[in-house]
């Protein structure tokens, strides 16, 4: 819908601008509402000089409105009957790919037969879907573009119509999985990721859709992930977001009143100021943004960051998912409280779904949604939510939070039901939903969105709006575009971005960086910030200069170093040539990591090209010696017309001088005698080669060609540019993406039905609902058996005095933690909180020895003693992060870290736990704290455990930590945003502020370090009051009371809970599983080794001269297979290694050998079945002898060197910092060992410095010589008719005659003995004679190479424990 073309929106703005009276409709608040928030500035003039945010958006207003711009543009947000659908509801299970999938394909069929078992059976047991909410068979299919379910569908949400008018905030709660986080994304327009979308959502009265398009930038999503670029600083993360978001100089703030528009520059540095003001970010300002491997801000500060990047964008509509997660309460309660003053000041539309809103912030809100399974159960004004459930029946908790509230009423086992009530209480979401439909609040709701839908205000509304979109976006912006920048200026944004991310980081790897780039690419095009092409174009013209100084350095020394002609013309042109192929290579391979979306994919396809672009580039395989199947490969392949220029450019017009072995006869007098030149091109009895001939018959390359070839590969570049531009632009907006749940194939049928009679719920595809909790099983009460017995340990006494952390950051020293003390002993729950950045998380790992770095002074003992060598394995400590292997089960996460570390004592068993098959945020957050309660700890820390959370989970897991208090735990925890009932769960507080400073006070965070501080260092009020030597003096008496008990733990001298043999074969079965189910990596794998063996290019090779360099390269081709999979190979070693190192390495699960040889056997069985492929593939084509003799080494060897890449791969990632990395040395090491391993290079042509170590040392050289060895050296040679070395014997004498000195000790023959003229010579007999020039002398040589390549394979693979083990770092220990 459209606005209509009878209003003028420039004259609307124009006249509101100047204050004129308009006659808006009946009912029109338009007016009233832009004078109400008018200012007059000679008020302002009198306003205080601290820095406000209402004061200053009212001065910005002002000044806009002296501009005679509008002070503001606003929409309203309306939603009719929309309802979202998705696939996978409960009936229908999905299951996990294995390798199982391909080898036995009939078992697919079994496993939808036993999923429809299995939905039959719930049925049966009476948990029955609601009736509207899923798809029935027998139902009617909708026609195509009506609403309604399609087979296998079910709504993830349905019917919901509502209105959010300018100026008004709305929050909408409900449980984990109940489709808070889609009923933003669809508000938004994110509707990609879903089966289907009915009903209609309006931004003012232009419906969500195409007609959106051009003011799409006005209607924002943040999700609660916060996507950055680690290696980014946080001051120009702001500047890039700016960049892009600056308004036209014709819509931009003033300096002063009626003055001249701000600088560019001048408005981007206010905003920025602003932002970091107003979220306390000016400390951080030069600090990377970091991730969970780069180092930077704190969890906090880099969720302010995303808040501060979105409000850049100044969007009418914005949709906040759960925003404030990972936020200290002060710093929540103030982000709300900035967006209540946006949303009044500047009319925004605000929704916001929240978990854990506090009543402070509950009431900033001018209306509420409650959902529930997909389905409305509330949605009306904030003030009368409470009020309406009560009247249902249901008790408000006191002190308890009315967000909280809402959502628990639908959870039976949580909610109270009022004395006395005789009225029905609802049990289920489509009771709750219909009792809401009949109310008079729904009602009303109704009214009032019809109401606006029959109204003038939205046309009218919707045309200020537009009119100032457009009116902001830069000249040269298109109109038909969201983008505000016109695209020179995203493209010099997106430049000087990419020159400081190049120079934060230093890494430069095409493929790889696509993907290291793709999520926070995704992002800003859900933001609409700019069109990603214009990030393409940036680095392109980034690429340019870089590459000018690398590729110019290199040709001068490659260039003069081997003595290529010196000519300035023909050097320039090598230079050109050279700088041209690098920018057409890398656009060619940025191309392929943008078309792709996985990493997996991209791999296998980048293997592919590079190794068919330098097969058929006219080197390896001659032009005249490709098959005809394949030759046409060369005419796309950009690598062909740069070397036939270059090679052109270099050997035409030469006069080389022939010599031994080529020239025949030599020697003794037959150097005054006729002789001729066994290369093609050469003509008879001339001893010197034309070069221009062997280029046109050997090569078939022509000089005349070269300028031709330059615009081919300009074309080539600026089509791989053109075509790279279309697939970055496909890339999926971030939020539009579907995930899907998966079960392990094999699993039993009891667990999926068990499962699903637990949580007989609609299937949300963002998340999945699920009432199973951490302590409770289905039938049996809360004290579960998991608290039944006193804990492991359970009289521990952790105490820490003077203790302090430094690192360095920038060059010089940083005081983390600054003299803290405290005491966690058992039975206590102890709450560490304090604002983000406080030094909570630092606390909390240099307590648990699991910090590495930086200096540690202070004490820590454990009952009264040093740490013992157990401390870190007998301890739990759940990160922040839920770091866990993504291809394993729940079942069997638990089960590893139980069988690992329980005492040695014990067989390897392990109880029965609770399998969560559905995985939201919740319950991830139960799995790591499973996964470190099954090792019965003695203390257990966690950091942040009910970030993410909504109330009900955020409450029901603290009061699980509050039992296993009460059984003797020790527990030690930090926490944010607590409310009062949450709060009250724990028995001490451990608060810091900023700098890592102890601090105690009754209103804790928001005076300590928010606004009510006023400046006074309450670190120092704390240490001067009795309190603190109260606590002082307790802490000493626990040290010695606890020093005085026996606390000895079984196995307490061990460092590790299990043997060494237990740790190898638990955690190789686990590698072992994780192949098994990752069948893309596997799959990938065998594809490349096929797919290069069928392109290997030869065909039934013959016994020709030249034949026996196509014998050699065939082989040699085989080594390209290396660079392809190591690509695959490393990424997955160095994600299972940062799980190791993040969680597994400090817990003491298992040691770092344990790793290392559970990565490399894993691998085992894929790497021969890999041989075995390319070998069947590839062998009987080429027409190689089939003599177990010849072919036995052959595939022996094969098998070898896929042992020798992969060691040589994992070696690389072993020590990398990230995958990034690993891709850059990459090419560097193969290129090595391909240059002096005596192919490419002939060994005696090998400068002497590299011939006489690196030659002997390079692992190559023997897998050569043992690959070639046997298929060539019995091969009897018969030249072609160009490979003769033709000359005239002297008079009378015959071919014999003549040659008989020379062929008593020249390895050639002779063609035509008794002929007297034209002899013909081949240089060799016999293809071992061919292999006098790689050093293989005897038939027993290949042997010995593949004797030598075993040992290769070996010192490859011990090069993985020894980098592994020089990575590893020791946890820092108090001194």
């Amino acid at each position: 819908m459209s606005v209509a073309a009878s209003i003028d929106p420039t004259t609307i703005v124009a006249q509101i601008a100047k204050g004129q009276q308009r006659n808006f409709p009946q009912g029109s608040n338009v007016q009233h509402d832009i004078q109400e928030t008018t200012p007059d500035m000679s008020k302002l003039s009198n306003a205080p000089q601290e820095w406000d945010l209402a004061t200053q958006l009212q001065t910005d207003q002002a000044l806009l409105s002296s501009r005679g711009l509008a002070p503001f543009k606003s929409l309203s947000l309306s939603y009719d009957h929309l309802s979202v659908r998705g696939t996978g509801g409960v009936d229908n299970v999905e299951y996990g790919m294995s390798m199982g999938t391909f080898l036995a394909p009939w078992m697919s069929r079994r496993y939808r037969q036993k999923a429809a078992q299995i939905a039959a059976a719930r049925h049966e047991d009476g948990v029955e879907d609601d009736t509207d909410m899923s798809w029935k068979q027998g139902s009617s299919t909708p026609r195509r573009g009506e609403a309604g379910l399609r087979k296998g569908e079910h709504y993830l949400l349905n019917e919901f119509s509502g209105l959010v008018k300018a100026g008004e905030m709305m929050l909408v709660v409900g449980r984990p999985g109940s489709g808070c986080s889609t009923f933003l994304k669809v508000l938004s327009g994110h509707r990609s990721g879903y089966a289907g979308v009915d009903g209609t959502v309006r931004y003012g009265s232009i419906e969500a859709g195409k007609g959106m398009r051009p003011y799409k930038g006005s209607v924002i999503f943040n999700s609660e992930e916060d996507v950055h670029d680690a290696n980014l600083l946080v001051g120009r993360t702001l500047d890039f977001a700016l960049r892009m978001s600056t308004p036209a100089a014709n819509a931009r703030l003033p300096n002063e009143n009626g003055g001249p528009a701000m600088r560019r520059k001048e408005y981007q540095d206010k905003s920025k100021r602003e932002l970091m003001k107003m979220f306390g970010l000016e400390h951080a300002h030069d600090t990377k943004v970091g991730d969970q491997y780069v180092r930077g801000v704190s969890g906090g500060e880099k969720k302010r960051v995303s808040i501060a990047e979105v409000l850049t964008t100044k969007a009418s509509v914005q949709m906040w998912d759960n925003a404030t997660r990972g936020l200290d309460a002060d710093t929540a309660f103030r982000f709300v409280k900035t967006l209540r003053t946006l949303t009044d000041i500047e009319h925004n539309t605000t929704v916001v779904s929240l978990y854990q809103a506090g009543n402070g912030i509950y009431n900033l809100f001018d209306k509420v949604t409650v959902i529930a399974e997909g389905q409305v159960i509330y949605y009306g004004p904030r003030a009368e939510a409470k009020g309406y459930f009560e009247d249902l029946g249901f008790v408000h908790p006191d002190g308890g939070n009315t967000a909280d509230f809402l959502t628990a009423v639908t959870a039976t086992n949580e909610r109270k039901i009022r004395d006395g009530y005789q009225g029905e209480i609802p049990t289920s979401a489509s009771d709750f939903a219909s009792i809401y439909a009949k109310s008079d609040i729904a009602r009303r709701m109704r009214e009032e969105l019809d109401q606006y839908l029959a109204d003038e205000v939205p046309r009218h509304e919707t045309a200020i709006a537009t009119a100032v979109i457009q009116k902001q976006k830069d000249r040269w912006a298109l109109k038909s575009w969201p983008q505000r920048v016109d695209y020179f200026t995203q493209v010099q944004a997106a430049l000087i971005r990419d020159y400081q991310q190049r120079w934060g980081d230093q890494c430069l790897g095409e493929t790889t960086a696509a993907f290291s780039g793709r999520a926070v690419l995704s992002k800003h095009k859900g933001f609409s910030m700019y069109r990603p092409s214009a990030v393409l174009v940036a680095q392109t013209i980034g690429d340019m200069p870089i590459y000018f100084v690398t590729i110019a350095v290199f040709t001068l020394i490659v260039y003069f170093m081997t003595g290529l002609k010196y000519d300035a013309g023909l050097f320039f042109t090598y230079l050109l040539f050279t700088y041209l192929t690098t920018l057409c290579t890398t656009a060619l391979f940025r191309l392929i990591g943008y078309a792709f979306n996985t990493f997996n994919a991209a791999s296998k396809a980048s293997g592919f090209v590079l190794l068919a672009l330098s097969m058929y580039a006219g080197y390896v395989i001659y032009t005249p010696l490709m098959h005809p199947w394949f030759s046409w490969i060369r005419w796309i392949d950009p690598f062909y017309y740069a070397l036939e220029s270059l090679m052109s450019n270099e050997v035409d017009g030469l006069a080389l001088d022939c010599v031994s072995p080529q020239l025949a006869p030599y020697g003794g007098d037959y150097a005054n005698y006729a002789q001729g030149c066994a290369i093609a091109g050469a003509d008879p009895n001339s001893t010197v080669l034309s070069g221009t001939s062997w280029l046109n018959v050997a090569l078939s390359f022509r000089k005349s060609h070269v300028w031709r070839n330059f615009g081919i590969l300009v074309a080539f570049w600026l089509f791989f540019l053109f075509i790279c531009a279309i697939m970055i632009e496909m890339v999926p907006a971030a939020g539009t993406t579907r995930s899907v749940l998966l079960y392990k194939r094999g699993g039993g049928g009891r667990y999926l039905k068990q499962a699903k009679r637990d949580a007989g719920q609609p299937r949300d595809e963002e998340d999945g609902p699920n009432q199973t909790h951490l302590y409770e099983k289905h039938g049996h009460s809360s004290d579960g058996s998991v608290v039944e017995d006193r804990v492991h340990a359970a009289q521990t006494v952790l105490t820490w005095k003077n203790l302090t952390y430094t690192v360095n950051a920038n060059g010089k020293p940083r005081q983390l933690l600054d003299n803290i003390f405290g005491y966690c002993k058992a039975g206590t729950l102890t709450a560490l909180m304090g604002s983000s950045g406080a030094g909570k998380t630092t606390l909390m790992d240099v307590l648990a020895a699991r910090k590495t770095e930086g200096e540690i002074h202070g004490e820590i003992l454990m009952n009264g003693k040093p740490l013992p060598v157990s401390f870190q394995r007998s301890t739990g400590y759940c990160e922040q992060v839920d770091v866990h292997l993504p291809q394993a089960t729940v079942r069997e996460a638990l089960e590893f870290s139980a069988l690992l570390r329980q005492p040695r004592s014990l067989s390897d068993k392990v109880s029965r736990y609770i399998g969560l098959p559905e995985l939201t945020v919740e319950q991830r957050k139960r799995l790591t704290i499973g996964v470190e309660l099954v090792s019965k700890p003695t203390l257990l820390f966690l950091d942040e455990p009910t970030s993410g959370l909504d109330g009900q989970s955020s409450y029901l897991i603290v009061s699980f930590l509050r039992k296993l208090a009460a059984a003797g735990q020790a527990v030690l925890c930090t926490i944010h945003q607590p409310s009062a009932a949450l709060f009250a769960r724990f028995d001490q507080l451990l608060l810091l502020k900023g700098g890592g400073r102890t601090v105690y006070s009754e209103r804790m965070i928001d005076i300590v370090s928010g606004e009510l501080s006023k400046g006074r260092d309450w670190a120092q009020v704390w240490l001067d009051s009795d309190e603190c030597q109260e606590r002082r003096k307790e802490l000493q008496e626990l040290e010695h009371e606890s020093a005085d008990v026996d606390n000895a733990v079984e196995g307490d001298h061990y460092e590790y809970a299990s043997t060494n043999i237990a740790q190898l074969r638990l955690v190789t079965k686990r590698a072992s599983i994780q192949l098994w189910r990752d069948t893309e990596y596997v799959l990938n794998k065998f594809a490349l080794h096929v797919i290069a063996a069928l392109l290997n290019g030869f065909w039934m090779i013959g016994d020709a001269y030249a034949d026996l360099q196509s014998r050699i390269f065939t082989i040699f081709l085989f080594v390209f297979v290396a660079p392809g999979v190591i690509a695959q190979t490393q990424p997955k070693f160095i994600h299972n290694r940062d799980i190791f190192e993040t969680r597994e390495k400090k817990a003491k699960l298992y040691s770092w050998h344990a790793f290392c040889f559970a990565e490399i056997v894993a691998e085992i069985p894929y790497l021969l079945v890999c041989a075995l492929l390319y070998f069947v593939c590839w062998y009987p084509v080429v027409g190689f002898s089939f003599k177990p003799s010849v072919a036995g080494p052959v595939y022996l060897q094969m098998t070898f060197y896929e042992f020798l890449y992969t060691g040589i791969g994992q070696f690389i990632a072993a020590y990398a910092p990230h995958e990034v990395f690993a891709a850059l040395v990459n090419p560097l090491l193969i290129g090595i060992l391909v240059m002096f391993c005596g192919v490419l290079v002939p060994y005696d042509q090998i400068t002497a410095f590299w011939r006489y170590w690196l030659y002997y040392l390079n692992p190559f050289n023997y897998l050569i010589g043992g690959l070639v060895s046997r298929p060539i050296w019995d091969v009897a040679v018969r030249c072609a008719d160009d490979e003769y070395a033709i000359f005239d014997p002297p008079q009378g004498m015959t071919c014999n005659q003549y040659m008989s000195g020379f062929l008593a000790e020249a390895p050639g023959y002779l063609n035509n003995p008794q002929a007297t003229g034209e002899c013909q010579y081949c240089i060799v007999k016999k293809g071992s004679d061919y292999l006098q020039a790689l050093n293989l002398g005897t038939k027993s040589d290949g042997w010995r190479d593949i004797a030598l390549t075993f040992l290769f394979v070996v010192s490859s693979y011990g090069l993985v424990f020894l980098l592994l083990k020089l990575r590893s770092k020791r946890s820092k220990k108090a001194q």
